[in-house]
C-alpha cells in the first residue's frame, strides 16, 4: 500500500502555491504520492501541480467542474484505492512542519480503535483566537466530533456499511457558470460528522498543524473578518520551531500541571 495525500484544488493559485510549498517542507514527504484532483479552471493551479519535485504526484485534471463534493469525493474514493490510511488537505491550508509525522503517529496508534476513533484531524479552528505555548506542542488529545483540516481516516472506516461510500452529500448544482449549493446534510464534511462518525471520536493536537489561509474566492462565500475571526487560526505549530524529533503524548492534567 503506498502513503497518500489527497489534495482536491481549482481556481485560486495564489493558495494553492502556499500550500504546495509549505508541503514540501513537511517532515518525510518525499516517501508519500500526492493525489491531486483538480478543476479545469486555472493553468495557473494546474501548472503548480506539474511543476512538483518533492515527492511522486498522480495528478487527475477534471474533464469539465465537478465541483466542491463530487471533487472531494473522487479523490478520497481514489485515494483508498491505493491506500488504507488516507490523508486529506485542501487548497488552501497551510501545512506544519510536523503534520505529516503526527498522522503517520496517530495512524499506527490508532488504527485498531474503529470502535471508538473515526478520525484524525491535524487542524482545527473550534477556538481559532486561542494561543499556545510551546510545551503544547507534542499534545494531543480526543475530541468528540470530526474537523475537516487536514484530517484523515483508514479505509474500514471508510468502507464500513452504510458509511460514505454508501451515501455521500449531494453535489452543487454546475450550470453556465452558475454554482448553486444543493445540500441535504449540510456538507460532506456535516455528514461525516452528523452521521458517519456516529458516537466515535476523532485525535486532534492541543496545537493545530493546519492554518487556513482562504479568505477570499472560495465556493462557500464568508468576509475576510469572519475568515479571520472564526476559521484563520491566530496560533498554530506553524509559529514555532519544531525540534527534529517529537514524541507526542496524550493531553492530561498531569501535562496541564507541568505547563
Amino acid at each position: 500500500m503506498e502513503k497518500i495525500i489527497a489534495i482536491t484544488a481549482s481556481h485560486r493559485p495564489q493558495y494553492t502555491e502556499q500550500v504546495i510549498n509549505s508541503l514540501s517542507l513537511c517532515d518525510n514527504v518525499s516517501s508519500y504520492k500526492l493525489l491531486a484532483c483538480v478543476e479545469p479552471l486555472s493553468d495557473d493551479v494546474i501548472d503548480i501541480f506539474k511543476k512538483i519535485k518533492f515527492c511522486n504526484v498522480e495528478l487527475h485534471i477534471n474533464d469539465k467542474r465537478l465541483g466542491h463534493t463530487l471533487n472531494a469525493y473522487k479523490a478520497l474514493t481514489r485515494g483508498f484505492q491505493l491506500s488504507d490510511y488516507v490523508i486529506r488537505i485542501e487548497d488552501d491550508t497551510l501545512l506544519a512542519k510536523d503534520f505529516l509525522k503526527f498522522h503517520e503517529f496517530c495512524s499506527e496508534k490508532f488504527k485498531d480503535y474503529k470502535d471508538s476513533i473515526f478520525s484524525i484531524s491535524a487542524g482545527h479552528y473550534h477556538e481559532a483566537n486561542r494561543t499556545y505555548s510551546s510545551e503544547e506542542l507534542n499534545l494531543f488529545t480526543t475530541r468528540l466530533g470530526f474537523s475537516n483540516q487536514g484530517w484523515a481516516t483508514w479505509s474500514d472506516r471508510w468502507f464500513e456499511a452504510g458509511g460514505p461510500t454508501e451515501m455521500w452529500e449531494n453535489p452543487e448544482i454546475i450550470s453556465n457558470d452558475r454554482y448553486i449549493i444543493n445540500y441535504k446534510y449540510g456538507g460532506w464534511d456535516t455528514l461525516l460528522d452528523q452521521i458517519h462518525r456516529k458516537d466515535r471520536n476523532e485525535i486532534i493536537p492541543i496545537i493545530p498543524r493546519v492554518k487556513n489561509i482562504g479568505a477570499t474566492l472560495g465556493v462557500h462565500y464568508v468576509t475576510p473578518e469572519h475568515h479571520k475571526e472564526t476559521i484563520e487560526v491566530t496560533d498554530w505549530a506553524g509559529n514555532y520551531e519544531l525540534p527534529e524529533t517529537i514524541e507526542y503524548n496524550e493531553y492530561s492534567t498531569d501535562n496541564l500541571q507541568q505547563i
